[in-house]
């Protein structure tokens, strides 16, 4: 099953597990294109501060996340076999998460380089992208 894909779709095509549609994978594309906010989990603790700021508040103080993990799924799972199992049959959710990383408030990708930067700007860690922000039929949804 594709969990996302399965719950962001009106027919839940995502059940199909490895034999989800490209068009299963548009219809998630279609319905994220129109949230305003969509956060990326990789860096959940910096998604929510930009969050709370494009909103108008502060987060309460609390713990950060590490949001760092020195094992991957691979050696999580231990066993290939089941890895690329599990890989093939949510293909499509991948596919989906890895695109909807361009429309997440907070680029995690820049976030990590600039920490291993000691360059100061910081200017690429939020998108900033017009088209997302001012894009048409954004409802106010947050993923």
């Amino acid at each position: 099953i594709n969990f996302m894909l399965t719950r962001l779709t009106p027919d839940h095509c995502g059940e199909d597990g490895e034999n989800a549609t490209d068009t299963c994978l548009e219809q998630g594309k279609d319905l994220l294109r129109r949230f305003t906010y969509i956060l990326d989990v990789r860096c959940i603790d910096e998604g929510l501060e930009a969050l709370a700021g494009e909103l108008g508040f502060s987060l309460p103080a609390v713990g950060k996340s590490s949001g760092k993990t020195s094992v991957t799924a691979r050696e999580r799972i231990g066993n290939d076999d089941i890895y690329d199992f599990i890989v093939e049959r949510n293909r499509r959710d991948l596919e989906l998460y890895e695109w909807s990383k361009s429309l997440s408030l907070v680029n995690c990708s820049a976030l990590e380089e600039e920490l291993f930067d000691d360059d100061d700007d910081n200017n690429d860690i939020i998108n900033n992208d017009d088209d997302f922000n001012d894009s048409a039929g954004n409802d106010g949804n947050v993923l």
